[in-house]
């Protein structure tokens, strides 16, 4: 499946109402995307899905023609989908000549084809050799009032589960997650950056996140831009209920 783009718009306006929502549009459905980096090869790069797909699957968010496939996984860039319940990864790559994705733990098996909702995050591998470029993640904005999370105890990969940008102090995760006095003591986010590496912040008994290098300071800016994703390690489990930031533009 071949990816055509037809009134692919107002990103920035989706972007923009994730923090503050005051501009008015008529359309019932907002289309949107975001742009990732796939890296360089043999490197990794951590990407959030935010979009509702129009096809909520790996192969409807990233199509046939954006990863490079091959015959076997390692010639062939790799997607990696964690999967917290186990704990584990599940890997997929598109083999060459059967249009379609395969679990590499299956790689003679047939083409599968996992749902990926929007909040799900995903590894990217390239393939050694590749050079870097950009994927497009694509779809409608979400427009249900609330999303439901299922934390688990322990670490799992997350991605905010609207279509915009935001700071871990304006969700509900400062009210719902465990807090600490010091940040081993409280749940944790580590935020993937573009250039690689993470921000680490921990939720301070105040009921909100700071920066775990600079704890004995108030709390700063703690961003999550669009199409990013984070580590999110609970010290217990819980139901994330986020609310939707930019609802009113769908009035």
């Amino acid at each position: 499946m071949k990816r055509v783009w037809m009134a692919v718009s107002v990103l920035g306006l989706v972007a923009t109402m994730g923090l503050a929502a005051s501009n008015e549009v008529t359309s019932v459905n907002i289309v949107g995307y975001n742009t990732a980096v796939k890296p360089a090869g043999g490197q990794f790069n951590l990407i959030g899905v935010q979009f509702d797909a129009f096809d909520p699957t790996l192969l409807g968010v990233l199509g046939t023609n954006q990863l490079a496939a091959g015959a076997l996984p390692q010639l062939a860039d790799r997607v990696y989908i964690y999967d917290p319940s186990v704990p584990r990864y599940h890997t997929y790559a598109l083999r060459t000549g059967v249009n379609g994705f395969r679990d590499v733990d299956n790689w003679n098996g047939t083409n599968v084809n996992p749902n990926v909702p929007a909040g799900t995050a995903m590894w990217i591998l390239s393939k050694a050799g590749a050079v870097s470029n950009m994927l497009t993640i694509a779809g409608e904005a979400v427009d249900v009032a609330t999303q439901s999370v299922n934390v688990v105890k322990g670490f799992q990969l997350l991605a905010y589960p609207f279509s915009c940008e935001i700071d871990l102090n304006n969700t509900q995760l400062t009210t719902q997650g465990t807090k600490g006095a010091l940040p081993q003591l409280g749940d944790r986010a580590y935020v993937w950056k573009a250039t690689g590496g993470y921000t680490t912040y921990g939720l301070h008994t105040t009921g909100q996140f700071r920066d775990t290098s600079a704890w004995g300071s108030p709390a700063g800016a703690c961003p999550i831009a669009l199409g990013t994703a984070l580590w999110y390690e609970a010290r217990n489990a819980f139901t994330w209920q986020e609310n939707n930031k930019y609802l009113s533009a769908f009035e």
